[in-house]
């Protein structure tokens, strides 16, 4: 299936046609770099809603870069890794909501409903460092009823309070078949997959990481479920 550059969004017939049948947008942007996960972190959601990106090769990043999606721009969309491997990201911030995704959001009201309008799948992060203080994940700082599955996470993840190897915060989200690796840092409420959870769904997800915290810590969840 052909992707379309982040930078120059076109339309394709056939594609369209496909994502229109399952209720998506038909627009699919192709990210190719680090530039294009930079153009990711800086656009407006609100308008964007189940867009596709697919990853289309392994990405290499050597500078900071920002989280993608906020509380008041969260992510919404599907993000396909395509089974390729970002590594190196180095992400820090101070403050709340920080991963390679900061908050990411479907609006269906609880894990029954449909349609699940924000999906992360085969995604690979390796050798990152993620820094934060509240709702830190390496994959997400905060999972708002989106769907994470097949991803896996490498490195080094710190913050304070609800700190996950993938997920920092998940409140309603569904999270499979996923596993982190390395270490992870905080105070409290600190998981290899989700630090705290809040009615979500795991299942078929493991973790040899590293956990170093004070109470509430668990290999897969820290605290909740």
């Amino acid at each position: 299936r052909k992707a379309i550059p982040i930078d120059k969004l076109m339309r394709i017939d056939e594609i369209k046609e496909k994502l229109k049948k399952r209720g998506l947008d038909e627009r699919i942007y192709e990210i190719k770099n680090c530039e294009d996960l930079v153009k990711l972190s800086e656009l407006n959601y609100s308008n964007k809603k189940q867009v596709r990106y697919v990853l289309t090769r392994d990405i290499k990043c050597s500078s900071y870069l920002n989280p993608i999606g906020n509380f008041v721009n969260p992510f919404m969309g599907i993000f396909d890794g395509n089974g390729y491997i970002i590594s190196n990201l180095k992400i820090s911030k101070k403050g709340f909501h920080v991963g390679l995704f900061g908050y990411i959001k479907s609006m269906k009201k609880t894990i029954k409903e449909c349609p699940i309008e924000t999906i992360i799948a085969n995604l690979n992060l390796e050798n990152i460092i993620v820094t934060g203080e509240d709702s830190i994940g390496g994959l997400a700082g905060v999972n708002d009823r989106g769907v994470i599955i097949n991803c896996r996470v490498n490195g080094k993840v710190e913050g304070t309070d609800k700190v996950g190897g993938l997920i920092g915060f998940n409140d309603n989200g569904i999270v499979l078949d996923s596993y982190s690796t390395g270490t992870l840092t905080g105070n409290k409420y600190c998981g290899g997959i989700i630090g705290y959870d809040s009615e979500g769904f795991v299942k078929g997800c493991n973790s040899d990481m590293k956990i170093n915290s004070l109470e509430h810590y668990g290999k897969i969840v820290g605290y909740g479920g």
